[in-house]
């Protein structure tokens, strides 16, 4: 994933069509705004982020031992995705060799 753009309201409202099209096509945008910033993304990146977070939700309570299996595939998968390794009980990000 590339790094959100920034774009200033005025760009954003100068040229909104086409602007979200590039949004629904990938591209990430970041809108500061008097009252915060607005982040702009395609809708299934939004959903998948909402899945991981619901994926992760259902780990809040402690874990009892039968459920540690279903942790362990939940959070590998999340790893997997996200490009992170396990090691010592903690996710670390993975280091790609450069070629």
């Amino acid at each position: 994933m590339a790094a959100p753009k920034l774009t200033k309201p005025s760009e954003l409202r100068a040229d909104l069509y086409n602007t979200l099209d590039r949004v629904a096509k990938g591209e990430r945008l970041i809108v500061p705004m008097k009252g915060g910033e607005v982040v702009m993304m395609p809708l299934a990146e939004f959903e998948a982020m909402r899945q991981d977070l619901e994926d992760l939700r259902e780990f809040e309570d402690p874990l009892v031992e039968s459920e540690l299996t279903e942790a362990t595939l939940v959070f590998s998968r999340l790893a997997r995705k996200h490009g992170l390794t396990y090691e010592n009980q903690v996710f670390k990000k993975s280091r790609k060799k450069s070629r």
